[in-house]
């Protein structure tokens, strides 16, 4: 075992198995996205499309909340609403509606949410899981303690891990 003189094993690598199974859903919504997108865009006009792939960001807060990596908030909620109504106000008039392209639109749409919350999640686990393989303290999603030596290779989070999808969006 090791465990009692002293010595630990480095921990298994992944297995393709369970690899497999945590990336399976992304790709499997990236790709029905892409291809209820196709199909939808073949019975809505350009305009009408856009208008509904422009609830995008609804779609990953919504998901982002179902998923745990999105915490709600009226400012971003705000914001969201004010981008979907002025893409709505700017393209009135200008689209042909379609109700089974309008369905795949907004399935299409709810597919990429739903892709980007699981991506997300993903890559949240395998940071913090990183961090923890390299003697860094993860005690709880909000209190995380960071390494002090001047001699540790990781001295800060990246700028980019504490992002959430709808931040990584509207940004």
């Amino acid at each position: 075992n090791g465990a009692e003189d002293g010595y630990s094993s480095p921990p298994l690598q992944e297995s393709v198995w369970v690899t497999f199974v945590k990336m399976f859903p992304i790709s499997a919504s990236i790709a029905l996205e892409i291809g209820m997108s196709n199909v939808a865009l073949q019975k809505l006009s350009v305009t009408f499309g856009t208008i509904l792939k422009g609830s995008a960001p609804i779609s990953v807060m919504v998901f982002g909340m179902i998923f745990g990596v999105e915490q709600f908030s009226c400012r971003v909620l705000a914001s969201i609403l004010a981008i979907c109504s002025g893409l709505g106000i700017a393209t009135i008039g200008q689209g042909s509606f379609d109700l089974l392209g309008m369905i795949l639109q907004l399935l299409s749409t709810s597919l990429g949410g739903i892709r980007w919350a699981l991506t997300q999640r993903v890559m949240q686990k395998r940071y913090f899981h990183d961090l923890e393989e390299q003697g860094v303290v993860v005690d709880g999603e909000q209190n995380r303690s960071l390494p002090t030596e001047p001699n540790n290779s990781i001295s800060r989070k990246p700028s980019h891990a504490g992002m959430t999808p709808m931040t990584i969006i509207l940004y």
